[in-house]
């Protein structure tokens, strides 16, 4: 084996060195940021779905309001014109 077949093997084995210790924890980095990316989607759905539910109740909750309101009136209306009978 002669000298510059040796110097491309031992630069081949430091590059393949030097590429598995930059690819590998970088490969597990990126899962890592892909797997929180992930949940965080997830919760983000979540809370969107919760939200929307949240708007549809505050509707509700502000026709229930008014018929309330609408009901009170209409108890003054009744107890004034009992009011007036004595």
């Amino acid at each position: 084996m002669n000298d510059s077949s040796r110097a491309v093997e031992i630069i081949s084995k430091a590059l393949l060195g030097l590429l598995t210790i930059v690819v590998l924890p970088t490969f597990g980095w990126v899962w890592s940021a892909e797997s929180r990316i992930a949940s965080l989607e997830s919760s983000n759905r979540i809370a969107n779905a919760e939200i929307q539910a949240m708007r549809e109740n505050a509707v509700h909750i502000r026709l229930i309001q008014k018929d309330i309101e609408h009901i009170n009136q209409k108890l003054e209306e009744i107890a004034n014109l009992l009011g007036d009978r004595k």
